[in-house]
């Protein structure tokens, strides 16, 4: 069973459900355990395969009946791996688990740390305790590592992967940017992610701003919602630039959308393994990310993309326009984007290390 606070839209929620959707059924029976139900993908959840639990938790912060209501879920499905994911999961998950008597107990994190000091020392505990410790990046391990002042070496890494099916490049990629309302001269960057401080989206529009001006046919498509939508509108506004950026809000066809961009831009100040640089790679994009967190193992510099320093406007603007400059440069980081996704982060090679993985604990606690 997998612990997740609730299914919205997010990384580590996309890759839960991409691992319960296609995970060998004849070997392994899923279920999906939602603290606050209703969220944006559950509707992702093959349910044919899949059990899917909902708590409803309604109490902001702590609700310290929540072990008891998942106890009760544990002991009505009897499964033999919890499998909780971020902070938010951990301590309920763990205490019911216990007392479900659950033998074994991951837990996962997928990118930015829970950091309150009060807290740190409680997931130093958690972990200890818990069967495995996942992370999603060797840097990601590292960091979180030392953020909590736990050995490194226990915690294992599992790359993220990618449907390179769903995703995958399109030959229609002017068709596709006239389906979106672009023209097919127009020279499209894109992102994808909430509209939060830690994606840093201000910081591409800033740098597009430069590049605009060079480039009159560039365009900006930025895919998702948050907190800072009326923010980055106005800084648009501000900059003389909004007619040239596009907020598209949340989407339900982001292949589709990846396939009419040119180049695909990730400004994060904080990242994990991102799922949305694998997506946009596995479409066939070249790919300017921060240097930040697991990106720079996915991207390797000046083959598939380009590495910037983070908040570093000018170095970002400096990019871009030479890119769009070298058109050809473009195409060729594009094809091999792609490659690269095939050959190390395909969904199937994540799905097969999350298999081994859970029959290894699962025969050596039996073997107990």
């Amino acid at each position: 069973m997998h612990l997740i606070h609730q299914l919205r839209t997010g990384g580590a929620e996309n890759g839960i459900i991409n691992l319960v959707n296609l995970i060998d059924g004849d070997r392994f029976e899923s279920a999906v355990c939602a603290f606050v139900g209703g969220g944006a993908q559950t509707h992702r959840v093959d349910t044919r395969k899949t059990k899917l639990f909902e708590l409803n938790k309604t109490k902001d912060g702590n609700d310290f009946l929540l072990p008891f209501r998942l106890k009760k879920q544990l002991i009505l499905w009897q499964p033999h791996i919890l499998h909780t994911h971020a902070w938010g999961t951990l301590c309920e998950g763990f205490l019911a688990a216990k007392m479900a008597r659950i033998p074994v107990v991951i837990h996962g994190e997928h990118g930015t740390l829970q950091q309150q000091k009060r807290n740190i020392p409680v997931q130093r505990f958690v972990w200890g305790l818990c069967t495995q410790v996942l992370s999603v990046s060797n840097s990601h391990r590292e960091k979180i590592a030392g953020t909590i002042g736990f050995p490194p070496e226990k915690i294992k890494v599992i790359p993220n992967g990618v449907d390179t099916n769903r995703f995958s490049p399109n030959p229609d990629h002017e068709g596709k940017k006239t389906l979106l309302g672009f023209a097919p001269q127009d020279k499209i960057i894109g992102t994808v992610g909430r509209l939060m401080p830690v994606k840093n989206q201000q910081m591409l529009i800033q740098a597009f701003a430069t590049l605009v001006g060079h480039c009159p046919d560039a365009k900006l498509v930025l895919v998702g919602d948050g907190p800072l939508r009326n923010e980055l509108t106005q800084l648009a506004s501000s900059l003389g630039i909004a007619p040239s950026i596009h907020f598209l809000g949340r989407r339900s066809d982001v292949p589709a959308v990846l396939q009419a961009m040119d180049l695909f831009v990730l400004p994060s100040i904080s990242e994990g393994m991102s799922n949305t640089i694998l997506e946009a790679m596995s479409c066939g994009l070249p790919v300017v990310a921060t240097d930040v967190g697991g990106n720079p193992e996915i991207i390797i510099d000046n083959v598939t993309g380009r590495l910037v320093q983070s908040d570093n406007v000018e170095e970002l603007a400096d990019i871009l326009t030479f890119l769009f400059d070298h058109p050809d440069q473009l195409q060729v980081m594009g094809r091999s984007s792609r490659k690269h996704i095939e050959d190390n982060y395909s969904i199937q090679t994540m799905i097969n290390n999350y298999e081994r993985l859970y029959q290894e604990l699962y025969h050596a606690q039996s073997a107990g």
